[in-house]
């Protein structure tokens, strides 16, 4: 009779990230906590705002919100004219729907 623990690659991400953030936090905060100067009020907010942006991506993958508007209109990177094939594929997909009885089929 053997034991077996089945971890996944997810959960092991998620172990990285809860035993690395709060150790990356604790030594950032003790180097830009002495806020002397513009610069380091500078660097301050940098730090938080990489942080935050940690944060908010795990969140996002979490979630399963990290690529939902990729490839589309609301896609910052989004340019038809830059790919071709992409643009070709969804000029397809508009006459398709438009074809009578086309509902059925894909």
């Amino acid at each position: 009779m053997s034991r077996s623990v089945d971890i996944s690659g997810k959960s092991i991400v998620y172990l990285f990230y809860a035993v690395s953030l709060p150790g990356l936090v604790a030594i950032l905060a003790a180097v830009a906590v002495p806020l002397d100067g513009i610069g380091d009020a500078a660097l301050a907010t940098l730090i938080v705002s990489l942080v935050l942006a940690g944060v908010v991506g795990a969140w996002r993958r979490r979630t399963g919100r990290e690529d939902e508007h990729l490839g589309t209109a609301e896609d910052l990177a989004y340019d038809p004219s830059a790919y071709p094939g992409q643009a070709a594929k969804q000029r397809w997909l508009r006459a398709i729907r438009r074809l009578p009885g086309g509902d059925e089929e894909d």
